[in-house]
């Protein structure tokens, strides 16, 4: 068989795992990101690299790629929401993986999350635990490796406040974007807009090993840059969680201060109805409860940081409460550092 042969075969034979990669002027580490692909023991997969308008070296870079299960797509600046729609809408496998252009998957994570999805038909979506390596002019040091929970409600519950989960770890199924849907262009958030929605209809989990390396730019934050963007979406996404729960039987304008008293409390009104703000809050307690029974020991500890918010938030003078908070907050790591047997 000819080599021709054997690169047609590869192409027309459709892959298991289609790998979403979008790029925007990443000619720094691209190559890093293709390689660890290509490296993967689990290579029934093609890579479809979507170039978003890059400026510099980044297309020649692509350009240059001669591995036959990498597809790549030139395109005008449209934004990572809109290229990784893109590249899903030209995607053939069965299973979906992210990538980000800067980031490193080890070799064995594709391996395990198509393992896990095929011995796992009610889950949706698998991430992996992710080493953060912070990454200087002339050094690297591993800043955190996550420990993300495996339980669904558990996952559900810590998305109130974060996307519990690195987006450039998932895989998930092809077929569930049909009740899904694609990436929302709305959210600066997309991640932890899309993951909710892939929750809320399918089981979503982790697997408990770091497989995926994050590139943190020590001079560099995408909080920093987009912060406010950032901060909105989150907001307004946890007060539209928050009112679903309380119920219809409380003003949009309840979620929303106790989504500000738990993330933002400079949106906090002037005269709060602390009363029936905390009535709301032990509804939604209930009903996380009810919903996530296996995350109770979650939902305590994040109900009781939210009514000590509260509080002080009613009676220490708004100037003062962020700091006494903060203090409060050390304090409690501080005695967790110390005492490792207690629960966290």
């Amino acid at each position: 068989m000819s080599s021709n042969d054997k690169q047609n075969i590869v192409i027309n034979t459709p892959p298991q795992v289609s790998v979403i990669m979008a790029v925007f002027n990443g000619e720094a580490f691209v190559q890093d990101a293709i390689d660890s692909i290509l490296k993967q023991s689990f290579t029934a997969f093609e890579l479809i690299i979507i170039n978003d308008g890059s400026t510099d070296g980044t297309a020649a870079i692509l350009d240059n790629q001669s591995d036959p299960r990498i597809r790549v797509v030139h395109q005008e600046n449209r934004g990572l929401p809109r290229s990784l729609n893109r590249g899903i809408e030209i995607a053939r496998g069965e299973y979906i993986a992210r990538m980000d252009a800067d980031d490193i998957s080890l070799p064995e994570r594709f391996a395990h999350q198509v393992t896990y999805l095929d011995s796992h038909p009610e889950c949706g979506l698998i991430g992996t635990q992710t080493i953060v390596r912070e990454y200087g002019d002339s050094s690297s040091r591993i800043v955190s490796i996550t420990a993300w929970s495996q339980e669904h409600d558990i996952l559900l519950v810590q998305s109130l406040w974060l996307c519990p989960c690195t987006h450039s770890s998932w895989m998930f199924r092809r077929a569930a974007l049909r009740i899904v849907g694609l990436y929302s262009t709305e959210h600066r958030l997309e991640d932890l807009e899309f993951w909710l929605r892939m929750a809320s209809h399918f089981k979503v989990s982790t697997i408990n090993e770091p497989l995926i390396i994050y590139r943190k730019m020590s001079n560099e934050s995408i909080t920093a840059t987009h912060g406010d963007k950032i901060n909105n979406s989150l907001f307004l996404i946890t007060q539209k969680r928050f009112h679903a729960f309380a119920g219809e039987k409380y003003s949009e304008e309840i979620a929303r201060n106790l989504a500000a008293c738990f993330l933002r409390p400079q949106d906090l009104s002037l005269r709060p109805n602390w009363p029936t703000m905390h009535r709301a809050l032990n509804r939604i307690a209930q009903q996380l409860k009810s919903h996530y029974p296996r995350a109770l020991k979650v939902i305590r500890l994040l109900f009781w940081g939210l009514t000590m918010k509260m509080l002080i938030y009613h009676y220490v003078p708004r100037s003062v409460a962020p700091r006494l908070i903060s203090r409060i907050v050390n304090l409690r790591r501080f005695v967790l550092a110390i005492k490792p047997g207690m629960s966290r």
